[in-house]
């Protein structure tokens, strides 16, 4: 008896918007989505999983053990050469869309959501948007605390380097600079 092989996550027929991928899975699947000519090679793999690594590393996209599609889909969509492959996949499954864009220097990110159409669809996303305001509130009290807390260092800090500075002026060894306030 045959062997019978699991249906590949990245088979379009299993996506949908409650899909969580492990990051070997987003890996293949994005670069199965990326490669015109039809064949994955392993540098096109090993480039999407050093752009995945820095993503999750500065927190675009999640660390642990599975990503959100939504999340894949909608930070792929924003990656240069990448666009054109995701936007698709975003209106196939009803993603949030966003845009990020930086304009002297100024960076600004504009996010869309589009709601489900069920009632029962609705109310889900909307809890689980809930729970991730909630983390998100988490996040901001314990980054307010760390800078209550560093605060006094770097008054402290630069208390110390304008007494070196004045020092420094005063000249070393019992001689003066001549001819400077401080």
């Amino acid at each position: 008896m045959a062997k019978r092989r699991k249906a590949r996550p990245t088979d379009p027929s299993t996506l949908d918007s409650t899909t969580r991928m492990s990051r070997e899975q987003a890996v293949r699947w994005i670069a199965d989505e990326i490669c015109t000519n039809g064949s994955e090679d392993k540098q096109v793999r090993n480039k999407v999983s050093q752009r995945i690594g820095y993503a999750i590393k500065t927190g675009r996209l999640p660390g642990g053990d599975k990503i959100p599609l939504r999340r894949l889909v909608s930070w792929a969509g924003t990656r240069t050469g990448w666009k054109v492959h995701f936007v698709e996949w975003s209106k196939r499954l009803g993603f949030d869309g966003s845009i990020e864009a930086s304009l002297d220097g100024v960076s600004a990110a504009i996010y869309a959501v589009q709601l489900p159409s069920d009632l029962q669809t609705c109310h889900e996303r909307i809890i689980e948007l809930e729970q991730e305001l909630l983390r998100c509130r988490a996040r901001i009290q314990g980054n307010e605390r760390e800078l209550a807390e560093l605060r006094p260092l770097l008054v402290k800090k630069q208390e110390r380097s304008e007494k070196s500075r004045k020092a420094g002026m005063q000249g070393g060894r019992g001689h003066t600079k001549q001819g400077e306030d401080f």
